[in-house]
């Protein structure tokens, strides 16, 4: 078995791990109304969609198809929250044992999943406000940082010869 790591290795490893913790902290996505905010992580995201997701899809008669949309979304959230943790935790394996990353390919395709779902509920919950021109959406951090360190991580996590 070949455990020897190169700087490359290191690099996605650490990358991985600030992947992952990208989804607690900064904020991915927020709305802004009247001077006050509400920023969010993509953990915010998924828990508040959690907590909602009876009521999004008990009340699709009456909201009609944002809240089966929504309902929808908070499914497919938390198959990226977690998906992400555990493709993380592999993708720490395949580099460790150097062979192929397609962790780290999976991970990509979650993360940026999970950012336009959260932008996507962002966009939903602006419109479900009513407060029309006066909520805008604004755009964290994590927003980019979570897909370029995904996409970084699978660029160093390169299997060697």
């Amino acid at each position: 078995m070949n455990l020897k790591l190169s700087v490359k290795h290191i690099v996605a490893i650490v990358l991985v791990v600030l992947s992952v913790i990208l989804l607690f902290w900064p904020s991915v996505v927020g709305l802004s109304a009247y001077g006050m905010g509400q920023m969010q992580s993509v953990s915010g995201v998924r828990s508040e969609m959690t907590e909602n997701m009876d009521l999004f899809f008990k009340s699709a008669e009456i909201g009609g198809f944002r809240m089966t949309l929504l309902g929808i979304l908070a499914i497919v959230i938390n198959i990226c929250f977690f998906g992400m943790i555990a493709a993380a935790v592999l993708a720490i394996v395949m580099i460790i044992l150097n062979k192929s990353n397609f962790a780290t390919i999976i991970m990509i395709i979650l993360a940026i999943l999970a950012v336009v779902v959260s932008v996507v509920y962002a966009l939903i919950a602006k419109e479900l406000t009513g407060l029309g021109d006066a909520c805008k959406i604004v755009p964290g951090v994590s927003m980019f940082l979570l897909p370029i360190f995904t996409i970084a991580a699978c660029i160093f996590a390169k299997k060697e010869a």
